[in-house]
This record gives C-alpha cells, structure tokens and sequence, in this order.
C-alpha cells in the first residue's frame, strides 16, 4: 500500500496530472510577482494583476465562480489582510480566513488556495479528497507515530475555519515527519483519495 512519498509525485503518465501541475506552476508563478509589486488600490489590482491572480487561483480549484466586482474592494483589504498576517499566529490566521470565507463566491476551500498562493510553505490547499483520506489514515493502523491525530471530521475541514487550522497543523506535521514540501504532502492525500487508496505512511 502506498505512502505519502510515492503519491506525492504527479504521474508523468497522466495528462490530467501534468495540466494539474503545470495549471499550479502558473498560478504560484503569477502571485510571486503580485507578492513583490503589490496593488495599492482595486484599479491597479485588475489585468494581470492581484485579481487575474485570484482568478488562476479558482481556475486551478476547477472553479468558475469568481467573487463579484462589487466586492472589489472588500477582496482587495481581506487579501492584504492575509499577505501581511503572522502564519505563526492562529487568531490571526482564523480572522482572515473567516473574512476571505464570508465573501460571496469564495468559500474556505477557496481561501485556503488564496493563503497558499500567498504563503505556499505555511498554508496547505484544503481539498475534499485529502481531507477524507487524512480522516481514514488517522483511522487506521498506519498513523505514523508521533504526529497529533487530527479530531474534526473532514467535512469540517472543508467548512470550518478552525476545522481547517487543525488541518494545517497536522499536514505541518505530516511534513516535517516525511521530508516532503507542504504541497506534496497535500498533492499525496488528494492523490490517494482520487484513487481509493489507503496511505500506510510518510
């Protein structure tokens, strides 16, 4: 049975794991940049900018349904909000999230991919799929020893802000434990959930 480091690898043999991937090399690329050159107000936030970055964001989730316009400036002040907060501090880390979640058209799986484009070491991308295998790995006989098992559910996860904090602190942990970078930890747990497969270590 297969663990952490061997699903943590896209298979070059699968296009949809090579778009995938390369769908998630662009869209990090892009926030590097809005990172280093950051819009002071929603007309410099639009073409190629923090908000195309938003959208390669969604578009890398699968999603189509973007925050309104009318909310420009609300995205704008909880997206500063989340780039100058302290991954150390979960108050802050939980306000932000609950901010990004309110708005319409985001949702905490969405703003968990907004955290990561932004912080892509501190910040996992909380997904359905990883969520339930983490749930039955943790369930199972092979939680590896040492690594605080998570308690909320995985639906949780996926809906909650604190919920997803415990998610992020156990996938730190996952990762500190494997060698493996945050992303492949998650990469992992979303590839055996896609394929019905129980993870049997790091």
């Amino acid at each position: 049975m297969p663990t952490l480091s061997t699903l943590a690898a896209p298979s070059p043999a699968s296009p949809r794991e090579k778009r995938d991937l390369l769908h998630y090399k662009q869209a990090l690329a892009v926030w590097r940049g809005v990172r280093e050159s950051w819009p002071t107000d929603t007309a410099k936030a639009g073409s190629n900018s923090l908000f195309y970055a938003v959208s390669l964001a969604f578009f890398y989730k699968g999603q189509t349904d973007y925050p309104d316009l009318g909310e420009a400036a609300e995205l704008l002040g909880a997206l500063r909000q989340c780039l100058q907060l302290d991954p150390r501090d979960e108050k802050q880390c939980e306000e932000a999230l609950t901010r990004l979640d309110a708005l319409p058209g985001i949702g905490l799986a969405r703003a968990s991919t907004l955290l990561h484009c932004l912080h892509p070491d501190e910040f996992p991308i909380v997904d359905r799929n990883a969520a339930e295998t983490l749930c039955k790995w943790r369930d199972s006989p092979y939680w590896p020893e040492g690594v605080l098992c998570p308690t909320c559910e995985f639906s949780q996860m996926t809906q909650d802000a604190r919920a997803y904090l415990e998610y992020r602190r156990v996938l730190l942990a996952l990762a500190a434990k494997s060698g493996l970078t945050l992303r492949e930890v998650e990469f992992a747990l979303y590839n055996a959930g896609r394929k019905g497969e129980t993870v049997t270590g790091p």
